[in-house]
């Protein structure tokens, strides 16, 4: 189940789904990258344009809760 404060930032206040996530769970750019072993430029990336980034990327960036 998606957490209504995440689906609130991400349909109402148009925030992407990754940042939405990140925020939630109270992590910076630097520990999500981090823990999903890529770098945190590669996350602003996959934050700023989402829906273009490779899905074995955003499944790390998932699995880095």
């Amino acid at each position: 189940m998606i957490p209504h404060e995440v689906v609130k930032m991400n349909v109402i206040e148009g925030v992407p789904m990754v940042k939405a996530w990140r925020v939630y769970l109270k992590l910076t750019q630097a520990e999500v990258a981090k823990r999903a072993g890529i770098t945190q430029a590669t996350l602003a990336h996959i934050q700023n344009s989402e829906g273009t980034s490779h899905k074995g990327t955003c499944q790390q960036c998932l699995n880095a809760r």
